[in-house]
């Protein structure tokens, strides 16, 4: 979950930052200043995308990390002027159906 998902929520992340901040902050080097560059709900958001100790909890990270992602993305997409896509909406939609699936998350 590093390396496809969270490398890119953190990216987005930074460009929240950046905006918010007219590019004039840094979050440092590998985000080593990005908790203080967040706010406290978005920061505790982002905490819960790092339990990953057991498949439910996993999903859970997955989830809380969609969330925060698609969240944070309409607003940068808002501030720099882009349409929004809807491909985001759906992939967490499609997420919801394979885990309320037998095969998913609950079993």
């Amino acid at each position: 979950m590093d390396d496809p998902v969270r490398a890119e929520l953190l990216k987005m992340l930074e460009w929240s930052v950046g905006i918010s901040t007219n590019f004039q902050t840094s979050v440092g080097k590998n985000d080593s200043h990005l908790q203080d560059a967040l706010t406290p709900d978005d920061y505790a958001k982002l905490v819960k995308t790092y339990r990953l100790d057991s498949l439910s909890s996993t999903w859970s990270a997955l989830q809380a990390a969609g969330q925060l992602f698609l969240e944070t993305a309409r607003i940068v997409a808002d501030q720099l002027g882009f349409d929004f896509p809807d491909y985001p909406v759906k992939v967490i939609a499609y997420e919801e159906q394979i885990m309320s699936e037998p095969t998913g998350a609950q079993s």
